[in-house]
């Protein structure tokens, strides 16, 4: 079992969709995802301390897992994801006597938050997977067509130095030699400028 971390964020604290130190926009489904398990032992009548204990049990098993199938980020990032989702949870157990009356639609509430959440995160996450891919396509496509038109170059020049040479070399050699030469070496200048 390999669990995998990233090197360190750049920021600690990023407010958008991506990898922030300690705190970025997913920590807000953390906090959504630990009221609706929050929700959940009340309405299970878990009492605070065995509902909080399991849900930091399976916030935890949550990080390892996100570590194990390569979803990457810092050690601190996955502890201050657990602390979020608790924070969600505990907020719901300490305003225990206020929410319990209500308990089901705020928990149907939290529970459209996150997959709210959830949905603008991923949505944010495949738009940036698909301007990378396609830069990537773009760069490959871009550099494709420089070796397209370095080959016709050297091909055209090719063609341009040496088809004429016997008819040239009639009316002397040197002229000939001179002529296919030149052509040839615009031909490779023309190239390395193109190619660059």
């Amino acid at each position: 079992m390999a669990f995998r971390f990233e090197r360190r964020a750049s920021r600690a604290i990023l407010f958008t969709f991506g990898h922030g130190r300690y705190l970025d926009a997913w920590s807000l489904l953390h906090v959504a995802t630990g009221a609706v398990l929050g929700f959940t032992g009340l309405l299970l009548g878990l009492s605070w301390w065995t509902g909080l204990s399991l849900i930091l049990v399976g916030l935890f098993l949550y990080e390892v897992f996100e570590a194990y199938m390569g979803i990457a980020e810092d050690v601190e990032n996955a502890l201050a994801d657990v602390l979020c989702g608790a924070l969600g949870a505990g907020g719901v157990y300490l305003y225990e006597n206020i929410v319990r009356p209500v308990a089901f639609p705020l928990w149907a509430i939290s529970l459209a938050t996150a997959l709210l959440i959830l949905f603008l995160g991923w949505r944010s996450y495949l738009r940036r997977r698909l301007a990378r891919a396609y830069a990537t396509v773009q760069k490959k496509a871009t550099k494709e067509k420089s070796l397209r038109r370095r080959d016709a170059t050297l091909f055209a020049g090719s063609a341009l130095a040496f088809i004429p040479f016997p008819a040239l070399a009639v009316n002397g050699s040197e002229f000939a030699i001179v002529w296919s030469v030149s052509i040839f070496l615009c031909a490779v200048v023309m190239v390395r400028v193109w190619g660059r």
